[in-house]
């Protein structure tokens, strides 16, 4: 076995006993390194693995290491030294990064992009690059495409506002037709329980053998609001008709109202597109049979498929914009910066 071998074997046997040993002596000191002793002042390094401390010397580490960027412990107060340049270069780039406001932060992700080595580092200077002193106007290439940018964001936060509104306006629809049907079905049933008590004896008779059939309202609910386009749909959320409807809950209608505006109305009435008394608890509202109504048919599943597809087109939009802007901006702070430092 080589020199070099039998020593990482020895250090290995110290490292493997070092798990095992006690983190205190009897004086409660702590005690470091696969030597397990009390710091000495020694170089040591700490390692980014087990946060640990070791010696130069217990490790065979070259001293020459000692001069590599280092970091201090807040605890502890003491000085690690990174094992390799490469590994000292990944921190002094987090150090300098973490020193930056978010617009310097932009423009070192660029330069830390050509720095290679910890000489490429150093010949960066000792001062901290400060974008503001490359108070240079932007070039009118990218304060134009900046603007375009912005304005074809605010038209598409606009129509995603837009498809928002309706979404909630069709969620609050879809819970007030499910109110209806549920409340139309329970009060007119309670209405012919009522009158069958008034029944005559016989007549309750002649009934007992009968299965008396409850009766299921299932009423489309279509509304042709959800036909406005944009603009006229941007209108509409401005009205009291449309505040009434994200405002909806179970106390705000009164059951037994809804029930005789219902019956009020004739068969001809309920098959029609929507209502149109203004004064009618079903205003705007199809009342034909859910399933019978073909003119309807699965309308909410259309409207809500619908609505979710263009919500995600323009999510997915919206943040390339973004990210083509952010980029558009730092690409313009590398240039303001080597401006500075030509």
């Amino acid at each position: 076995m080589s020199d070099s071998k039998k020593q990482l074997h020895r250090i290995q046997e110290k490292f493997n006993k070092f798990q095992r040993a006690p983190k205190y002596n009897l004086n409660s000191e702590e005690l470091y390194c696969v030597c397990r002793r009390p710091d000495d002042g020694q170089l040591m390094v700490a390692c980014d693995g087990c946060d640990e401390w070791f010696h130069f010397k217990c490790m065979n580490l070259n001293e020459k290491y000692k001069d590599l960027p280092a970091a201090v412990d807040a605890v502890m107060g003491k000085v690690s030294k990174y094992c390799s340049e490469e590994h000292g270069l990944e921190f002094m780039k987090k150090y300098v990064y973490g020193k930056l406001s978010s617009e310097g932060k932009g423009l070192m992700t660029t330069i830390f992009q050509q720095i290679y080595d910890l000489q490429s580092f150093k010949s960066l200077g000792e001062e901290l690059p400060e974008s503001d002193k490359a108070d240079w106007p932007m070039s009118d290439s990218v304060k134009e495409e900046l603007t375009e940018i912005d304005v074809e964001l605010s038209q598409l936060e606009e129509t995603e506002k837009n498809y928002s509104s309706k979404g909630k306006y069709l969620a609050k629809l879809k819970e007030k037709i499910k109110f209806l049907d549920e409340t139309l079905s329970e009060e007119m049933n309670r209405d012919e329980e009522s009158s069958s008590e008034l029944d005559t004896e016989s007549s309750k008779k002649s009934r007992r053998n009968k299965k008396v059939k409850k009766r299921n309202v299932n009423i489309c609910g279509y509304e042709r609001k959800l036909r406005l386009l944009e603009s006229d749909w941007l209108n509409f959320t401005l009205t009291d008709e449309y505040k009434n409807m994200i405002e909806f809950t179970e106390q705000t209608v009164d059951a037994k109202k809804l029930c005789e505006d219902y019956l009020k109305l004739t068969e001809r009435d309920r098959e029609r597109d929507s209502i149109e008394d203004q004064s009618s608890s079903f205003k705007g509202l199809c009342l034909n049979d859910r399933k019978k109504c073909s003119r309807h048919l699965t309308w909410y599943g259309i409207i809500y498929d619908t609505l979710d597809s263009k919500l995600g087109e323009i999510g997915d939009r919206i943040h390339l914009l973004k990210e083509k802007k952010e980029a558009l901006k730092q690409k313009e702070l590398v240039r303001k910066w080597e401006k500075y430092t030509e």
